[in-house]
This record gives C-alpha cells, structure tokens and sequence, in this order.
C-alpha cells in the first residue's frame, strides 16, 4: 500500500537533485515495498524534463539500477502488468484477450518513454528493439549518439564471415563520428570507446580481407585479434551497462571469426616465401622495427636536452656503420608533439662551391620541414604562409657574410612559432666540413656562427654524427667546441639487443633461430649492427631460396648448419665498405698488429706481440683500435671484438 505523501517526496528528491535523488529511489526499492509509488513519482518527473536533460538524467536512471523494472515500468503500463497479473490465475480468462486489454509492452508514445524502452531493451539484449526506440529520441540532444550506438550494436551482432565484418565496419563507426561532430559532450564515453576498437577491428580485417601478400594479411588479423582479446579483459573497466554485455558478446564472436579467417591465412603463409625484413643489410638508416638498442643514448640525448636555456651541441661518434645515422633519423620519435627534426646528410652537400652554399642547404632543409609538416609547429595554417618564410633565395646565400644576414632573417621569421617548442638541426657526416675547410672550400669562421646561432635562439638544437671525436676533429672544431659540446659514443649493439633484432625483426617474421646460431651471429659480430643486419638478411635470402626448391617441408628453424653458404667470399666482398672503412682508417702500424692478431682466433697477451713487434709502440696502437672499436682488452688478453673483421683480414685485407 502506497504511503501517504510518499510519491510527493520521491518527486521532490528527484526535482530537487536527479543525480541524489536517484540513488534515494534505489534505497527506496532495496529496502521498502513502496515500488508503486516511486515508479509513478519518476515517470512524472521524467515527463517534465527538457529535451536537453531527458537522456542524461534516464542514462543515469540506467546506471546500475536496483531493479530494471524501473525502467521497464516507466514505458510499459504498471497498472496493466498489475491486472495481468491478478488475471494469470483466473482460467476462465483467455491469455489472449488479457494481452490484448491490457498490453505491457514498452510504449515509445513519448521521448522519455522511449529513452527508457531503448535501455530496458539492451537490459534484456534485444538489440534491434532498442534500435528502434531509440530512432525516436534521435533528434534530441545525445539522441543521435546513442541512436547511432544503437545501430552499431545491431549490425555489430549480424556479422557472420569475415566478409560480413569487412562491410560493418562504417556502420561500427557512425557513432564515432555523430560524437565528434556535436556539440554535446558525449553521453556514453566508454560505449564509444569500446565501439573505437570494434571500428578499428573492421578496419584491420579489410585490410586482411583486401591485402595481396599473405604476411600483411596475417598481421592485420594478429592485430585484430589482439585488440579483442584486450577489448574482452579490459572492457568491464569503462564500458557500461547495459550495453556491455551486448559488446561482449559481438567481441567473443567477431574473435571467433577472426581466429578462424587467420587459420586459413596462416597456412597460407606457411606457403610463401618469408618477407626479409633487415632492411639495414644495405647500410642505409634504419627506421623501422629493426631500429633496436638505442634506448640509453635516446635517454642521454632527452637528458642534455631537458634543461632550459641555451642547449649544447651534440656529437655522435663512432666507427662507420655502427648505427649513427639510424639515431638521427630516429630521433623524433622521441621528441615532444610540435618540436621539429631536421635532417642534413653532408654526403649530400659535400659538393657546395662555398660558405653561402652551404647555409642555403641548412635554410632550404629547415624551409621544407616546416612548410611540409607545419601543423608540428602550429596548427594554424594561415601562419605557415606567412610570407616571412618565403623560400630560401640563392641569391642572398653568395658568402659567408651575405648568407649569415639572410639566415638571420629566416631564423629571426621561423621563431614566432616556435615558444615551448624546439627545432632539432641533425647534421650527418660532419667531417665532410672539416674536409671543405680543409680544402679551403668553406670559411672555418662558420663554426663559429653555427655555436653562436644556439646561443642566440635556445629553441634550436645542433646535434653531429660522425667518425671522429672533438680531439680527433680539426683544430677548427676544437677551438670552437671545445669546453661546450657533449660527446656521445655509438658502439655495439649488447648482446640481449642484438639478440631482440636477430630473433624479431618484425612482429610477423615468420621463423625462428635456434639458441646456437643466435649465440653464433652474436660471437661473429659483437653486435655491430651492420653485420648482424647483413648476416641475418643472407640467412633469410638463403632460406628463401630453399623454400622455392623444397616448398612449405621447408624446416622454419634457422640453425648453424646455415651459415657456411653465407660466409662466403661474396658476403666479404658486399660487406667490404664497412671492412674497407676500418682498414683505411687505422694507421700502418695498427695493420701490423691487426695482421699478426688476426693469424689465431684466440687472444693475445701483450708480452707475446711485444716479442713479435718490437718496433712498434702498442700503447698507442692498442689506444686508437678501443678507440674504434676494432679490439677489446680484458684479463683473457687482446681480440678482435668482430671474428668477422678477423676473418675478413686473413683472407681479404690488401697488403
């Protein structure tokens, strides 16, 4: 029995306070019988809301309520259901006429009785009747969103092959889309999130669906598969109710059909060549997975960056083909969103007549990174035209003195955009300026200007990479860097990092090395990263030849038994600009040592080569081969740190 006054002060609470008030109405139906009351207060609070507020304040009546049949019963007719059920146990009464006189199906006469149907309707996971209350509100406020939500749940459940998923994708999307658009915060984030990764799940099995080599196939559904399975852990976390477990259901089906789709394309890989994926065998900068091990520079580079102020330059050193480029190009992808790396490969500009050629290069590459990828500096388009950045004219870059004016301006144009924001400079190869001054080609005083340029505009960073370090430099760089520039030495790859780009290249690489030929690579190479790159891209090339002889019986495990068809005078012979580069860059006594060394593969103590070279200082020799990363010293003796640079000495180093 309702009690007196009681269906008045529910309406106040919720009139008063709807987020209060519905929490009261939840202890009201956990802890008294009054549910007569307290659903006819909020079906007539519930009319009175503005269209603004009424999916708000009934998605909050849907969070997690005591009984669903509050939002039943505020759409059906409570007073029907009450006379169906008096009726139920009168035989004599038809069940049909009682449906028919008294109907307790949700009604959608009015929004806040559809808005309530369309979340009793997920309640008891009849989707599509959702759907179709919710087309009534769809033009109020969240109205569009959660209709569209609505859709995507309908067609997130039809799905059926992995066709069927190709093609929902746009509809998965819809509400991403209709939430971005409105001017309304969202009303169901978590819904939206969870639907984000079921748009993204489409978007991989299309490109799985459409790819023509089978490994990208098998990667789009790894990923697809992936994100269901995170999707299916995590979801209970942000996704709500009642739309979660009609999530959940649509995610353990769409990974069924995902699981199975890459079944079939997994055979179908296992018939195909393997994609080589190192692509640093050639020697070019590497970009891509298998840019490995360069964390702790990458931290040691943040560091000298992170201070305030004017920043000092940098210098990468270190033998050819240890990876120093690769760092350079890496490089932004650690720094902050809107600072901006640009490149200058001095092999480039190598060939410039003068000074003032070579501060146009400088000014033309920044020009370009900035005009190309502007939105990284500022968002508005308008400011990237600015006529101040007009490109570079190589009428104003004819010396020295005439170019260091007209970089002024284009600098003085450039910092506007950059406050809280930094403009990297990374200049590769920079012996190749020393040689110009050298060769009397360039001014030594634009050393000078470049230090004096990061002092002047602390948003601007210069880091070098080359082979040498400050003291093996020119006395130019000395007097001009010297006491300020950090040096930063790139060496070999340590044996777990060497072992990470052997074994997984790419997250699909689609073969194993077994434990003794990845020990194998590393005591060839000490982890130089071009060799390794090499080895391992000879391995697979090999490999791959194989299959298209044998076809899928093709043993998918690497073992040593590999390695004599790829140590042959060939490998030595592609590999020779990196053996060439140490050989003619040590001096004759440093070969007279190497040679000996490299007679046994075992170390040496130095009493022995004193004994066998008595005419040769080896303090030095031994300093500048460490120096270089040629030999390591410990309590065994001396060594070669790569046996294939032993190796390569033997049979190929000229005399």
């Amino acid at each position: 029995m309702p009690l007196p006054g009681f269906k008045r002060r529910v309406m106040n609470w919720l009139e008063e306070d709807w987020g209060a008030g519905v929490g009261a109405v939840n202890q009201v139906l956990a802890f008294s019988l009054q549910f007569i009351s307290t659903i006819g207060a909020v079906n007539v609070v519930l009319a009175r809301l503005s269209p603004e507020r009424l999916l708000a304040c009934v998605a909050l009546l849907a969070e997690k309520p005591f009984d669903w049949d509050l939002l039943r019963y505020n759409s059906a007719s409570l007073r029907n259901a009450l006379w169906q059920n008096f009726f139920e146990g009168l035989f004599v009464v038809p069940r049909r006429w009682r449906r028919e006189r008294f109907p307790t199906e949700p009604r959608l006469d009015t929004p806040a009785r559809a808005a309530c149907a369309g979340f009793w309707y997920w309640h008891e996971r009849e989707a599509e009747k959702a759907a179709t209350a919710f087309a009534v509100v769809k033009d109020i406020p969240h109205g569009a969103e959660i209709y569209s939500i609505a859709q995507a749940i309908v067609a997130g459940q039809k799905v059926e092959t992995l066709e069927d998923l190709v093609n929902v994708g746009q509809t998965v999307s819809l509400p991403l889309q209709q939430a971005n658009s409105l001017r309304y915060d969202e009303l169901r984030p978590g819904t939206l999130r969870a639907l984000r990764v079921l748009s993204e799940v489409a978007a991989e099995a299309r490109t799985a669906y459409h790819a023509v080599a089978p490994l990208n196939r098998a990667a789009a559904i790894g990923r697809a598969n992936a994100a269901l399975t995170h999707l299916l852990e995590t979801g209970t976390e942000f996704c709500p109710e009642p739309e979660w477990p009609l999530i959940e259901e649509i995610a353990k089906k769409w990974r069924d059909i995902v699981s199975k789709a890459g079944g079939v394309i997994g055979a179908e890989v296992l018939r195909q060549p393997v994609l080589n994926p190192y692509e640093g065998y050639s020697g070019l900068p590497v970009t891509g997975a298998t840019f490995v091990g360069r964390k702790a520079i990458m931290s040691q580079i943040e560091r000298h960056w992170a201070n305030p102020g004017a920043l000092p330059p940098l210098i990468l050193y270190g033998h050819r083909r240890m990876g120093k480029s690769s760092i350079l190009r890496n490089l932004d992808k650690g720094l902050p969103p809107g600072d901006v790396l640009v490149y200058l490969d001095m092999q480039d500009v190598g060939w410039v007549n003068h000074t003032g050629e070579l501060l146009l290069d400088m000014a033309e590459a920044i020009y370009k990174r900035i005009t190309n990828d502007g939105s990284s500096i500022d968002r508005d388009a308008s400011k990237i035209q600015n006529p101040k950045l007009a490109m570079p004219d190589p009428a104003d870059y004819t010396d020295l003195g005439s170019a260091r004016r007209a970089l002024n301006r284009f600098l003085e144009a450039v910092a506007p955009f950059m406050p809280g924001h930094r403009l990297v400079l990374a200049i590769d190869e920079f012996e190749v300026i020393q040689d110009g001054i050298d060769k009397g080609r360039i001014d030594p005083d634009v050393l000078k200007y470049l230090r004096s340029l990061i002092q002047k505009y602390h948003w601007l960073a210069l880091i070098f990479a080359g082979l040498h370090t400050l003291d093996e430099m020119g006395r130019d760089y000395k007097s001009v860097f010297y006491g300020q520039a950090e040096h930063i030495r790139v060496s070999y790859l340590s044996e777990a990092d060497a072992v990470d780009l052997i074994a997984r290249p790419h997250p699909d690489f689609a073969l194993e090395y077994a434990p003794e030929l990845r020990a194998e690579l590393y005591r060839l190479t000490y982890g130089q990263p071009y060799l390794l790159q090499r080895l391992c891209w000879e391995l697979v090339e090999r490999w791959n030849e194989r299959f298209m002889r044998e076809g899928e019986s093709t043993p998918r495990e690497l073992t040593p038994d590999e390695l004599p068809s790829v140590l042959t005078p060939d490998f030595y012979h592609a590999a020779g600009y990196y053996f060439d580069g140490v050989w003619d860059n040590i001096t004759e006594d440093e070969r007279a040592v190497l040679r000996v060394m490299a007679s046994r593969p075992a170390p040496w103590m130095r009493p022995e080569l004193e004994a066998v070279l008595p005419t040769i200082d080896l303090d030095d020799a031994f300093m500048l081969l460490r120096r270089h990363d040629v030999v390591l010293e410990d309590e065994t003796g001396l060594r070669f740190a790569s046996e294939l640079l032993r190796q390569w000495i033997v049979q190929f180093a000229p005399d």
